[in-house]
């Protein structure tokens, strides 16, 4: 899956100590009691732990994760806890019982973590758990919730912006693997071209996996060979193989670079997963106590989702803006699979 977090930066840790082999941190934000609307301390304030799969200072998922938690504990008066550096299900499951153990809430950012997770929350019924996707199992208790992300959405908007530029009247898109992420998207972008400009051709492929960027370009070779001018590759690395195709392909074509920048040699744009604002909606959720029963998908709210543009194409801007608060709104209805 792509796992790409934006605006993040280095962290100072206060306090480090083992926990069952697993790293874990801890600290306290703001000193105010009874700031918050729930009440399931004697002082009233908010306490969050959070579980990761790696380092707090990754620069990357992991720490999108951590800097939403701080930004949240801020927000709301939080004290926060954490676990990383997760990997084995036994490590998850002692990092889980201690987050449980000591805080009203507890994140677990990894789609790894769900199964274990699951388990754990039955132990602790009182402790409100929200995972990124459902538990294999079907006995799930009610005090684990989970927000996934619809990467249909970012690509609906991409679909969309791509049919308005398309000079041939046929855009793609690549995706890695046959995942749900890839084909999700593939959905999303298919219905944001059609909404945008209803009789497009759409052509699709998907690369087997999103960082590799010679099958990437082979199947992008094959795209713009049959028509196309604009193209979402909707991958990680694999997309440097989209741009190479487009370069070999001597045509003036455009290139949407997946969840990494690049505006240059045909790339115009690109869709950003903020998963630190994906925390900060989730401890909104529970102090406006609206979790959702089991789980929902989530896509453009808050700004969990963002579509950026490369200045060739700065004029769309405000195209992205309004279909943005169409989507948000539910003016215009995005699939989800």
């Amino acid at each position: 899956m792509r796992r790409k977090t934006s605006a993040v930066v280095a962290l100072s840790v206060a306090i480090t100590m083992g926990l069952s082999g697993c790293g874990s941190t801890s600290g306290t934000k703001g000193t105010s009691s009874g700031a918050n609307s729930h009440d399931s301390t004697s002082s009233g304030q908010l306490r969050i732990g959070l579980a990761l799969n790696g380092p707090i200072n990754d620069k990357g998922f992991n720490q999108g994760y951590y800097d939403g938690l701080e930004a949240a504990a801020k927000k709301y008066d939080g004290k926060i806890s954490v676990v990383q550096n997760l990997k084995t299900p036994a490590q998850q499951q002692t990092g889980f019982a201690n987050l449980a153990k000591s805080n009203d809430l507890v994140l677990l950012s990894s789609g790894e973590f769900s199964d274990v997770g699951a388990q754990i929350a039955k132990q602790y019924p009182k402790v409100e758990f929200v995972g990124s996707q459902p538990p294999a199992s079907k006995d799930v208790p009610a005090n684990f919730h989970y927000y996934g992300i619809n990467f249909a959405s970012s690509a609906f908007l991409i679909g969309a912006i791509s049919a308005k530029l398309s000079k041939t009247g046929t855009v793609a898109f690549v995706g890695g693997p046959q995942d749900p992420p890839s084909t999700q998207a593939k959905a999303g972008f298919t219905a944001g071209a059609k909404y945008a400009v209803p009789g497009i051709k759409v052509q699709s492929s998907f690369a087997g996996s999103y960082a590799d960027p010679a099958a990437a370009s082979s199947a992008a070779a094959a795209e713009f060979a049959n028509g196309a001018d604009v193209v979402d590759a909707f991958l990680d690395s694999g997309w440097t193989g989209v741009l190479q195709a487009a370069k070999s392909s001597g045509k003036d074509v455009k290139v949407f670079t997946g969840s990494l920048r690049s505006c240059t040699g045909g790339g115009v744009g690109f869709a950003d997963e903020n998963y630190s604002a994906l925390v900060e909606f989730q401890v909104k959720s529970f102090v406006n106590k609206s979790l959702p029963a089991g789980g929902k998908q989530i896509g453009l709210e808050d700004g969990i989702q963002t579509v950026g543009l490369c200045s060739s194409i700065a004029n769309e801007a405000a195209y992205v803006k309004e279909l943005t608060a169409k989507v948000n709104s539910s003016a215009v209805i995005v699939p989800t699979s």
